[in-house]
């Protein structure tokens, strides 16, 4: 897997015999000055992971206690299963700076899965209370970074076609 994102690579791989010009090291310089925090912030994800999906979905349940009554039997664990990839590919994006990896590998799948089965409500509800726990459990920086991917799960999702 490549951590580096697409306009990273093609800047380089368009340097092959040529000295990078000021633009394209002004790029660089962002992405590099901010792969600590990318790298923290992937750290504490993963490590947190567990933790914050059980807080959001128990405040999910408490403003939606019906949740399997309204979509089936196991409708609880496939909300689990679908927020924790949503985490984990999210964590992936932010380490390589890549919003559109994050859309391409999952969410635009994910999105018509989740209108087929008018799941938006449910979404938008999910990845709202994802953010706020997000903001309550991780440092400051690392959470303003995760939610700017987390957002962009809560909008694809969330929002009706």
């Amino acid at each position: 897997m490549s951590v580096f994102t697409k306009e990273f690579k093609t800047t380089i791989q368009g340097a092959d015999g040529r000295y990078l010009n000021a633009d394209e090291l002004v790029s660089l310089e962002a992405y590099l000055s901010s792969f600590a925090l990318r790298m923290q912030t992937h750290q504490l994800l993963q490590e947190q992971e567990s933790l914050i999906v059980e807080r959001v979905m128990a405040r999910y349940l408490r403003q939606d206690p019906k949740l399997d009554a309204r979509f089936g039997a196991g409708a609880g664990e496939k909300c689990i299963q679908d927020m924790t990839e949503v985490l984990r590919y999210s964590a992936v994006a932010l380490l390589r700076n890549d919003e559109e990896y994050l859309r391409e590998n999952l969410l635009f799948w994910l999105q018509t899965i989740m209108r087929a089965l008018e799941k938006q409500d449910t979404c938008n509800l999910a990845y709202g209370l994802l953010q706020e726990v997000i903001t309550e459990t991780l440092p400051a920086d690392s959470a303003r970074l995760a939610n700017q991917y987390i957002s962009i799960a809560h909008e694809m999702l969330g929002s009706p076609s």
